[in-house]
């Protein structure tokens, strides 16, 4: 199977760089909350944490593709969907709104730039996608690590 020999350090390398995301997702989301509710925020700062939650999302979403072959025969098929199909059914929430998160973060990377010119209603917008975009992060995070605990790949 496609790199089924490689699918446990895949594994650890998509956890580790989940944790970096997690960080950065969660730094700019305290930020924005501080923004929406009329505190100063360091836009700076929070553009930063987008840029880095844009590199760390796209490396753990491509590793999670990786992996995905192997857990999806030797653990979705072989043991969620039969013994666990309610976990199959978190995993494949968990993977719906890990690519709306996708789509999150690819507008936060591409507007970070421009959001100390922007209007305060883009600013806004853009506030409100980054608090989304931590409670997307840390739903998949806690729905991955349950996942795991029950079979890793």
């Amino acid at each position: 199977m496609f790199l089924e020999c490689c699918a446990k350090p895949l594994l650890v390398l998509h956890g580790l760089v989940a944790i970096v995301l997690v960080g950065s997702t969660t730094h700019s989301g305290w930020l924005a909350v501080q923004a929406l509710r009329g505190r100063e925020a360091p836009l700076r700062r929070m553009a930063l944490y987008c840029r880095v939650g844009g590199v760390a999302y796209l490396i753990t979403f491509t590793f999670g593709m990786l992996i995905y072959p192997v857990f999806r025969v030797a653990v979705r098929a072989a043991l969620l969907d039969s013994q666990f199909p309610l976990a199959t059914a978190f995993f494949e929430t968990k993977e719906h709104w890990s690519a709306i998160g996708l789509a999150l973060m690819t507008y936060q990377f591409l507007t970070t730039r421009s959001l100390a010119d922007s209007a305060p209603e883009d600013r806004r917008f853009f506030l409100w996608s980054v608090v989304c975009l931590m409670v997307v992060v840390w739903a998949s995070l806690l729905i991955g690590l349950s996942l795991t605990a029950l079979e890793p790949v």
